[in-house]
């Protein structure tokens, strides 16, 4: 048995596409704290004889093993992103040209209503008809 999804249910997953964005702007933040902190790094050091670090390194070798895991993690997420964007545009499909052009601009651009409206020449309230609208049709034609 098919079951309707709600409103409420595909804006929170227009939203997921926010929130891998956001995620992949941390870490390319983090990443360039990193390359910074690798300039005052120490080259690394080799030693006949152990030295106690309390398992904290804090040598080159170390700042580049976590470079190449941000680099992996930041382009999983843009590879996710992208996934999602086709999968987003598919969606669309459904839809008229308006309101699919009001969900790319505020789930794919994220621009916010003035600025979707300025861009369409509507007004706001048109602009939130034409969300709400989309958001309408996509539960009707989006089944789980």
């Amino acid at each position: 048995m098919n079951k309707q999804v709600e409103p409420y249910q595909i804006k929170g997953y227009l939203k997921k596409y926010e929130r891998l964005y956001d995620e992949r702007i941390e870490l390319i933040s983090a990443k360039s704290t990193l390359i910074v902190s690798m300039q005052n790094a120490k080259a690394v050091e080799y030693s006949p004889i152990p030295h106690g670090s309390n398992g904290v390194k804090k040598d080159l070798s170390d700042y580049i093993i976590k470079l190449d895991r941000y680099y992996s993690r930041i382009g999983k997420l843009e590879r996710a992103q992208e996934k999602l964007r086709k999968k987003y545009y598919k969606m669309f499909e459904c839809l008229e040209e308006n309101e699919a052009a009001v969900l790319k601009k505020r789930y794919i651009e994220f621009k916010d209503w003035n600025t979707i409206a300025k861009e369409m020449k509507k007004s706001k309230r048109q602009v939130n008809r034409y969300h709400k609208s989309a958001l309408e049709k996509m539960s009707e034609c989006w089944q789980i």
